[in-house]
């Protein structure tokens, strides 16, 4: 069985049960695919990548792996060509197709579940299923940067198949999977702040020195800062 959440319904409808929320494999990925879903999939650039690799992150999939039983667990980041792997537990890939099971492929921002990978012959041919670590179970929780914008996956896996596994199982790991982009957020905010403390640093000794240096200098300085945080730069100049 292959759970996705992923319906489309008219909006007098009825929310759907759980049991119609459920979806032949194939069946749901060419759905989704078609779909104008409210979640997009974006890819971070590799600056914004290296937040995924702290000790809190590490913990947090390590959490999880513990909570589920399961032998593996990582974060899948959407690049533009595959997949890059991060904060592995029980796992030594570093990369993945944009095809694999990792990818949280669905439109909607809900679990995607495979409780036996040998129950779908697409399935065959992935890398995770056709080789260590042999993958029979797999659910993902989408990482979701803003409203209407996925970045990657939280993953656990096991070799082992599992049954009944039901949305509700997988509301921890979708707890996890937002408590993991709270910790990327605060990181990010961190890092523009430093960069913001540095240019207003150096911004003084620029202007004291040559004010047509500053003003050629100053966009430079400035230029890893995002556009929030330039307009209260260029106040503080003038």
């Amino acid at each position: 069985r292959f759970t996705t959440g992923h319906q489309r319904r008219r909006p007098t409808s009825p929310p759907p049960s759980e049991t119609a929320m459920a979806h032949n494999y194939t069946t749901a990925h060419a759905s989704a695919a078609a779909a104008d879903g409210a979640l997009s999939h974006e890819s971070l650039p590799d600056i914004g990548q290296k937040n995924f690799d702290s000790a809190l992150v590490l913990a947090l999939v390590a959490s999880v792996v513990e909570q589920y039983k399961v032998r593996v667990g990582f974060l899948a980041l959407e690049s533009i060509t595959e997949l890059r792997l991060k904060a592995r537990c029980g796992l030594d890939l570093k990369t993945a197709k944009m095809e694999s099971i990792a990818h949280h492929s669905i439109s909607r921002p809900l679990p995607i579940i495979i409780e036996d990978t040998h129950d779908h012959e697409r399935l065959q041919q992935d890398s995770f299923v056709n080789q260590a670590p042999f993958i029979r179970f797999a659910a993902t929780a989408p990482l979701i940067l803003a409203p209407g914008c996925c970045v990657g996956a939280l993953c656990i896996m096991d070799p082992e198949p599992r049954k009944q596994v039901t949305l509700q199982d997988c509301e921890p790991l979708c707890q996890i999977a937002n408590r993991i982009m709270d910790v990327y957020r605060a990181a990010e905010v961190a890092d523009v702040s430093a960069v913001t403390i540095a240019s207003l640093a150096v911004l003084p000794v620029l202007i004291d020195e040559d004010e047509d240096a500053a003003e050629a200098a100053s966009p430079q300085q400035w230029a890893s800062a995002d556009k929030a945080h330039m307009s209260s730069l260029v106040a503080v100049r003038e």
